[in-house]
């Protein structure tokens, strides 16, 4: 049986740069909470040394200063909070053969593109919405029938450019 990790390092997105998912594009308290919340709850487990790492500027050479046995990614928002850049911190945490948490790269990848996902998830006998994809250089070109409907960019996550103006 594998030993518990014992020093763990939780990477987050950056409350100290814009971030294009939060609201005014900012963090604000209720994700300053959250972060403290997260905090409190592994201090908790008290099995394990743990570094919480907020700030992206230097985030590599901090992770391997440090030589964790696992890192935590819990970084959705990509690095420096750019989410088309959330498969950099899983990417070079495999170069500097790290372990971490969630989605490998190539998963991230793909998860991206909401096109392909709902293709392969409805080749698989998933039963998946109906849906018309518009290239983002193309103009629709169609009337909508069926309501209500949502209007969502293909490459995003995290509900970013989902808003209340998306349904119609």
């Amino acid at each position: 049986m594998r030993a518990l990790p014992k020093n763990i390092v939780i990477v987050t997105g950056d409350p100290s740069l814009p971030d294009p998912t939060k609201e005014n594009h900012a963090y604000g308290p209720e994700d300053l909470a959250l972060h403290e919340e997260m905090r409190k709850a592994f201090a908790s487990l008290g099995k394990f040394e743990f570094t919480v790492i907020e700030r992206h500027e230097g985030l590599f050479d901090a992770i391997a200063s440090i030589a964790p046995d696992l890192v935590v990614n819990f970084c959705d928002t990509g690095l420096n909070n750019r989410p088309e850049q959330e498969i950099h911190i899983a990417t070079q945490l495999e170069m500097m053969g790290i372990p971490y948490t969630g989605a490998p790269p190539r998963g991230m990848l793909y998860c991206y593109d909401k096109q392909l996902v709902r293709l392969v998830a409805a080749a698989m006998g998933v039963e998946v919405p109906a849906e018309t994809f518009v290239p983002a250089d193309q103009v629709a070109t169609f009337a909508v029938t069926t309501f209500p409907a949502l209007i969502k960019p293909n490459t995003a996550d995290g509900s970013v450019g989902i808003t209340k103006d998306a349904v119609v």
